[in-house]
């Protein structure tokens, strides 16, 4: 399992796609890759316990409606940009591997440390700033994804702890991902985001990473 989990670490880090559902073979990886992202899943093993710290804990029950509240997009806002804050111009590193990521252009992962404290951080953030506003992550992550399908702003799913914790196989199941596409949000949800346009979209990045 901690081969497998590594192996799709590394697949994430390439920046190819379908990561946790390809199955993939440890020896064919380069002696340095994997050991560079063995050392990457070994710094993100505190993920887990991090998300435990939400007080807000459980599954949500999305409202009978299937769309998001102004509180909601507020509360979505205001977590973000908590996160946002506190990492500061790290925020620019985590938005500039996300593009390379999406371009499948990312094979270096010799900073792995500093990578995976900067995404430790960020989370460390986030789960404060839930609590702030007392929500769960289950109810921030279908939030977010009723926010940016609204905008139209579809996201490739690089939330390193449901995708750890998929790969390794081990511990509690990972929370579902919510899309951000396919069904058409009301016009009255898309009215409900506009004005936070700006801001949701420079923080889309940080959404892509699960945050």
């Amino acid at each position: 399992m901690k081969n497998l989990a590594v192996g799709c670490v590394v697949l994430l880090v390439l920046g190819i796609a379908g990561i946790v559902a390809v199955s993939y073979g440890f020896s064919r990886i380069s002696s340095t890759v994997a050991s560079a992202a063995e050392g990457f899943v070994a710094e993100l093993s505190a993920l887990p316990e991090l998300e435990r710290d939400v007080q807000k804990q459980g599954p949500y029950t999305p409202p009978p409606t299937g769309e998001p509240s102004r509180e909601q997009v507020e509360r979505l806002v205001e977590v973000q940009q908590a996160v946002r804050t506190r990492l500061g111009p790290r925020a620019a590193d985590l938005e500039r591997r996300y593009q390379r990521l999406v371009a499948r252009n990312n094979h270096d992962l010799s900073d792995h440390r500093e990578y995976a404290a900067t995404y430790l951080d960020a989370k460390r953030a986030q789960v404060d700033a839930l609590n702030r506003v007392g929500i769960s992550l289950d109810e921030y992550r279908w939030t977010r994804a009723q926010v940016y399908a609204a905008l139209g702003v579809p996201l490739v799913d690089l939330d390193l702890t449901r995708i750890v914790a998929n790969a390794s196989g081990g511990g509690e199941p990972a929370a579902p991902a919510y899309p951000t596409s396919g069904a058409t949000p009301s016009p009255a949800v898309k009215e409900l985001v506009e004005p936070h346009r700006g801001v949701l979209e420079r923080n889309a990045a940080l959404a892509a990473y699960g945050l």
